[in-house]
């Protein structure tokens, strides 16, 4: 199976560059032909297997569209029924790819795969299509959207860049984009805004999300056979996952929102610096914000949200968070994680009502280490070991590493990676060319070695998620510019971050997306 994120990138260019011919050429419904067809095509190389199968989900949830508006203009007929029997339906499909053996205790995605690899039988972003078209029936029925041609409705609904990890985008906010592709012309800023957040997305993917893997991957697989850890261990390796998981799935999300900006189509923003966020609600305001809306509106609201008083709220909100627990796999951490911020958000939801005061920097720091807490379970590869781990980090099993630990990391120090060893060697050889002292090898080595290198990622992912401002954010100021030398500077600043970002993909070896796997 095709690394999808690799085959993204490089589908993209084909894409665009058979949109731009055919622009000249054609109307609406050719560019859109065009699209659906790339998209279609994109999806195959990624995963062949379940081609059908969303073909089927598009064309089956359109008809089933259509059927629903007849009945209801024509104020009579099995309007809700037909509604119930569509969100039935497709329900049945994704819990019978995702949940198969979930009554059995099986989980189908364990930690120590997540994010390297999907398993076989689970079709490539059914979550994240099945709810855009749920979202689209219900919409229908409640009159927050109209139907449109099969043709738009499919665009709507396999478009590439989004298709195989969202975001989870609405057909009435999608449509309307698409109608306008062929009238309007191509707008610079749309493509000066795509390219910076292509490049920042890839740097997020490449440099810092595959960067922290293989630090988050050895303290999980360590927790997962019960190997010695202790609390300074067991944090590293949850923050590193912490950040990886944002990096990697925000890093997606805007290669999507910037490759759809080069389309004319703008898709809805999907991460505002959730670790920033002081309180666990805002959190979900700004963490995969796509889903967050989803679950206020199609599951938050309906059970009643917060008019049936108090506890009915809180159990509204635990029901909700369980389910997408749900919605991410079939295992019982996902359940644990869901619950968790269930009664975070409760917790969080009563002090409000407390009308008490909590210093801001005090309130991060207790929002930030309950969203660690609650990664711990979110990657675990069981119940026991996310027990394990989570007791661990708060100094069950000691606080610091040992001594033959540090040691171990003292003798990495200055040995490089093997995919980076011809990098020490060409460096090497010039600077002894250049008759530099071994002073200058040092930096190098230490940075190139695997101890350095988590260092410095680890360092870098601080400053990216608490220092900086996001990738929209950069966007918008970039944009906003009217100084030639910042702009320049700008321009010349990502050239960098480019070039960086493809020595390290030639360099090491490409990972999936993590959330792919979802």
């Amino acid at each position: 199976m095709v690394a999808s994120g690799v085959l993204l990138v490089l589908w993209f260019p084909v894409a665009y560059a058979g949109f731009r011919w055919l622009r000249m050429r054609t109307g609406l419904d050719g560019l859109a032909t065009w699209i659906l067809l790339t998209s279609i095509g994109f999806y195959a190389l990624v995963d062949p297997t379940f081609v059908p199968l969303l073909v089927a989900s598009t064309v089956g949830n359109y008809y089933l569209g259509r059927a629903l508006v007849m009945s209801l203009s024509a104020d009579r007929g099995p309007s809700r029924s037909l509604l119930v029997a569509g969100l039935a339906a497709n329900f049945a499909v994704l819990a019978f790819y995702k949940y198969g053996g979930f009554a059995l205790g099986a989980s189908t995605i364990p930690a120590d795969t997540v994010g390297r690899q999907t398993p076989e039988h689970l079709p490539l972003g059914i979550s994240f299509w099945t709810f855009a078209q749920v979202a689209y029936l219900v919409d229908l029925y409640v009159g927050r959207s109209q139907s449109s041609t099969l043709l738009h409705y499919s665009v709507f609904t396999v478009f590439f860049p989004k298709v195989v990890a969202g975001p989870i985008v609405r057909h009435q906010q999608f449509v309307p984009h698409l109608s306008k592709m062929a009238d309007q012309a191509v707008v610079p800023s749309n493509v000066v805004e795509g390219t910076i957040l292509i490049v920042l997305g890839l740097a997020k993917k490449v440099i810092l999300a595959d960067g922290l893997a293989p630090l988050a991957d050895s303290v999980y697989l360590a927790a997962a056979t019960r190997a010695p850890l202790t609390l300074v261990e067991a944090w590293t390796g949850v923050l590193a996952y912490t950040f990886q998981i944002y990096f990697d799935f925000s890093g997606y999300s805007d290669l999507a929102i910037g490759m759809a900006l080069w389309f004319g189509i703008r898709l809805p923003l999907n991460f505002n610096s959730p670790y920033k966020a002081t309180s666990i609600g805002e959190y979900w305001r700004r963490w995969h914000m796509t889903l967050s809306s989803f679950l206020r509106d199609y599951i938050y609201i309906p059970l009643g949200g917060n008019r049936q008083g108090r506890v009915r709220h809180y159990l509204n909100l635990i029901i909700t968070m369980v389910l997408c627990g749900l919605w991410h796999g079939a295992s019982q951490t996902f359940l644990v994680w869901g619950g968790l911020h269930g009664v975070f958000l409760s917790i969080n939801h009563a002090w409000k009502k407390s009308r008490l005061n909590c210093p801001t920097p005090l309130a991060w720091g207790i929002t930030f280490l309950a969203v660690c807490e609650s990664r711990a379970w979110f990657r675990a590869d069981s119940l026991g070991t996310g027990w394990y781990l989570s007791k661990t980090m708060w100094g069950s099993n000691g606080l610091v590493p040992s001594r033959s630990a540090l040691q171990l990391m003292l003798d990495t120090l200055w040995t490089p990676v093997p995919e980076y060893q011809f990098v020490a060697q060409a460096y090497s050889t010039v600077a002894e060319t250049l008759g530099a002292g071994r002073f200058l090898l040092l930096p190098v080595e230490l940075l190139l070695s695997p101890t350095g290198r988590n260092l410095l990622v680890m360092g870098l992912s601080i400053l990216v998620v608490f220092g900086l401002p996001n990738s929209n954010q950069l966007a918008q100021w970039m944009l906003s510019q009217r100084s030639r030398a910042v702009t320049l500077m700008a321009a010349v600043a990502l050239g960098m971050v480019l070039i960086v970002v493809l020595w390290v993909s030639l360099a090491s070896e490409t990972q999936t997306f993590v959330y792919r796997a979802f």
